[in-house]
């Protein structure tokens, strides 16, 4: 009878277990919550990173505009420039028909290449001669 009660106890006590692990198991896989998203994940970072980019552009050129604006020349070249007005006049402005931002067919901003080389040698024996 004590092997009986014996065998009787562990077979509760192993059974009591099993239904303690599987409440456990079942409690862990019913209470599991996840956490909330990262806000990383739903932005847009690739157009922020465009936009703050964009934003410091224009700012950079405000502040461009605002510098050259308000620049102004140091007092002794403010007084020359009021004492002599004519020198400080563009210099483009002096010939008559160049505007100065014009380009015509004549500009051809190539240098000019003689068709020819000159004959150093030549050229040298007659300096020698003379």
């Amino acid at each position: 009878q004590a092997e009986r009660t014996k065998k009787l106890n562990s077979q509760l006590y192993t059974d009591e277990l099993e239904r303690r692990l599987k409440d456990e198991l079942d409690k862990k896989k019913t209470r599991f919550v996840s956490g909330p998203v990262p806000k990383h994940v739903k932005e847009d970072v690739w157009g922020m990173l465009e936009l703050q980019a964009s934003e410091r552009s224009t700012k950079a050129q405000e502040r461009a505009l605002r510098l050259l604006n308000s620049a102004d020349l140091p007092p002794r070249m403010k007084r020359h420039q009021a004492d002599h007005p004519d020198e400080w006049a563009p210099k483009h402005r002096k010939y008559p028909g160049n505007d100065g931002d014009t380009v015509t067919e004549n500009h051809t901003f190539k240098p000019k290449v003689k068709g020819t080389v000159p004959d150093f040698e030549h050229m040298q024996r007659v300096f020698e001669l003379q």
